[in-house]
This record gives C-alpha cells, sequence and structure tokens, in this order.
C-alpha cells in the first residue's frame, strides 16, 4: 500500500483514479496478486484510509526520511544546499502573504538538495524568514545520517548562528552567501575566533548546547 500511495504521488491523481490507472503488470510488480493468480485491487476509498489513519502525516514525514537516507547513501555526493522558492498562489487568496520581491501572493517551500535530489522540504508563508527554517533542515540531516563536506545556502539563511549549527550539528563546511554591502566584523577572523575559542575553553564551555 506504501508503494501504491507513493504511485499516486508521482501520478498526481485521485485515490479513486490512481487505482483505476494501473495495469496489470503493475498490479502484479505491486504485490496484488494473491496465491491463485487473481488480482485483487483496493479501493480508493481503502487507499485514502490508509494513508489518512494508517500512515498520517507523522509516518509519511518518515518514510520520506527514509528515502532520503537511501538517496544520501547511495548518490555518493558530498555536497548540499538548502534553498527557497516561490510557491505562486491565486491573487484572490486572501490567506497567502504578497511578497513584496515575487510581486505575488504566495507560500514558500524550503527545500534541502543533495546534487539534483531533493532530500527534504518544509512549507512556510510566503515572507517568512528563510534563515529560521535552516534547524528544522539541519534536524532532519542529522536524522538521515548525512555525511556531506559542504552545505551551501544563500544570503536568506546568513547569519553567525546559522554557520556555528551548520558546523556543530553536521560536522560539516557551511558555505553561506552574503548580502553585497555586508559589513565583515573584525570579531569573524580567524585570530579573533581563535582567541574565543581558547578562552571558552578554559572556562570549560566550549561544547555548551546551541541554546546556550
Amino acid at each position: 500500500m506504501i508503494k501504491l500511495f507513493f504511485v499516486k504521488c508521482l501520478r498526481k491523481l485521485s485515490y479513486e483514479k490512481t487505482i483505476s490507472s494501473l495495469t496489470e503488470e503493475e498490479a502484479i510488480m505491486l504485490s496484488f496478486c494473491d496465491d491463485s493468480g487473481f488480482i485483487k485491487l483496493p479501493s480508493g476509498g481503502t487507499l485514502h484510509h490508509f494513508v489518512k489513519y494508517r500512515l498520517g502525516e507523522d509516518g509519511i514525514n518518515e518514510i520520506l526520511l527514509l528515502i532520503g537516507e537511501k538517496i544520501l547513501n547511495h548518490a555518493h555526493i558530498k555536497e548540499s544546499k538548502i534553498d527557497s522558492t516561490p510557491l505562486k498562489t491565486s491573487k484572490y487568496e486572501k490567506h497567502a502573504d504578497y511578497n513584496l520581491h515575487y510581486g505575488c501572493r504566495m507560500n514558500k517551500a524550503h527545500i534541502t538538495m543533495v546534487g539534483t535530489y531533493p532530500v527534504y522540504v518544509t512549507h512556510t508563508n510566503g515572507n517568512a524568514s528563510d534563515s529560521l527554517e535552516l534547524d528544522k533542515h539541519i534536524e532532519a540531516m542529522k536524522k538521515m545520517n548525512a555525511d556531506i563536506d559542504f552545505y551551501s545556502a544563500d544570503v536568506g539563511y546568513n547569519s553567525f548562528q546559522n554557520h556555528a549549527d551548520i558546523w556543530y550539528y553536521l560536522n560539516t563546511k557551511p558555505i553561506i552567501s552574503y548580502s553585497s554591502n555586508a559589513i565583515i566584523n573584525r570579531e569573524g577572523e580567524v585570530e579573533k575566533i581563535d582567541h574565543w575559542v581558547n578562552k571558552m575553553w578554559k572556562k570549560g564551555d566550549i561544547h555548551a548546547k546551541i541554546e546556550d
């Protein structure tokens, strides 16, 4: 049934049309053939009940994390990136934010990619901060046992906190763009970082939790 659900998602069909679209060969491949050789397909209602009540949102998210982990393990790609993309809504959708940059009402999808493969996505309102979504993606990458060398992001995710989180939790190098009018703070230079690392080490706080 899980495989059938993904067929529905890939074909972008309703539950009923997903069932009617299956060929005999596909039904056999999806294990809907009994020991006597008869094909017994579930109804659209049965598939809907399985997805909504048996899997639920949490179950679907766990399955997607397992798929993401498989991609990470088999893609042999050591670079990952996060980016947001607009999801344009109807101009009459009163509950959607109007984004001045894109000039439309929209929501956002924040997507972590490994090469060309999307492995995790979250959705927000159209004017939500990109930076605040990064924690969820870092946590997902940890659950998927990501082993990457670089994690890239655009200026929307630029902050000292995000640099630190990527380095600390994913044990990888953060590559985050900065704006054209950015001011380089001397506290971010190598010599000053070394100074504060040594100072915090002496105080015993070098491995303090991020929320501290």
